[in-house]
């Protein structure tokens, strides 16, 4: 067989192939996003729920005036400010410097940031030298240890 018409063959059937796999993952991804109702008020109240289930007085603050706080959680002596945040890139400082503020303004005595995407470097370093604790919203699960 001719080098040229097998080069057109190989073309003809792998190339369409390629395309439409190709489609079917753009469309399987489409709808994933599509389908996930997850915005990030939805994140703060996913957050203040799951504190709920273990037993915490936890709702969303007023959006303005909270000075960076999204939840508040209070169980027996222990106050917790936490800033949520729903990204699609590392968190970085801003956020830890939002709830340490938030953890002054509020007068609590436990400072957290939950996201679901990891944290830069930065952001750990002034988290761990302000006692700030870089969290996932599963983490929030074992609230009671992770905040005495």
């Amino acid at each position: 067989m001719d080098k040229d018409v097998l080069t057109g063959l190989v073309v003809a059937v792998v190339v369409p192939s390629v395309l439409l796999v190709q489609r079917v993952l753009r469309q399987r991804a489409q709808e994933i996003v599509s389908n996930d109702p997850m915005t990030p008020l939805g994140f703060e109240r996913h957050c203040a729920a799951i504190l709920k289930q273990q037993g915490w007085r936890a709702g969303l603050t007023a959006g303005s005036g909270d000075q960076g706080v999204d939840v508040l959680a209070r169980k027996g002596h222990v106050s917790v400010v936490i800033q949520c945040k729903l990204y699609s890139k590392p968190v970085g400082n801003a956020a830890v410097q939002e709830a340490y503020a938030g953890k002054g303004f509020m007068g609590a005595t436990h400072a957290a940031v939950v996201s679901n995407q990891p944290y830069t470097r930065s952001a750990v370093e002034l988290a761990g030298r302000n006692r700030v604790l870089l969290l996932s919203a599963d983490d929030l699960r074992r609230a009671n240890a992770l905040f005495r």
